[in-house]
């Protein structure tokens, strides 16, 4: 393979890969009870509906280690533990 046609791949592979990066960002995030019910788990989920106020409701999901806090912040793409909560209770009717 000569110099230019290599140039040519490298640049057609760059382009690619930055239109696929774009539709990834750009496409919205759904929130569904599936995807809840995968990173949080039923014990937790229980927990989180046996709570009595969304004080312990906060203190149940504070306690999770970091890797499901971290999923759970990519997911409602989000830092804020009230939008856990308000997800909780939408989907799980808490």
């Amino acid at each position: 393979m000569n110099t230019p046609a290599l140039i040519y791949a490298v640049a057609l592979t760059i382009v690619s890969l930055a239109v696929i990066f774009m539709i990834m960002v750009i496409k919205p995030n759904k929130v569904t009870k599936e995807k809840l019910e995968k990173i949080l788990k039923k014990e937790i989920i229980e927990k989180l509906k046996n709570a009595e106020n969304e004080k312990e409701m906060k203190e149940i999901i504070r306690s999770l280690d970091n890797k499901t806090k971290m999923k759970l912040k990519t997911l409602f793409e989000s830092q804020d533990v009230r939008d856990v909560i308000n997800g909780v209770k939408e989907h799980f009717k808490v």
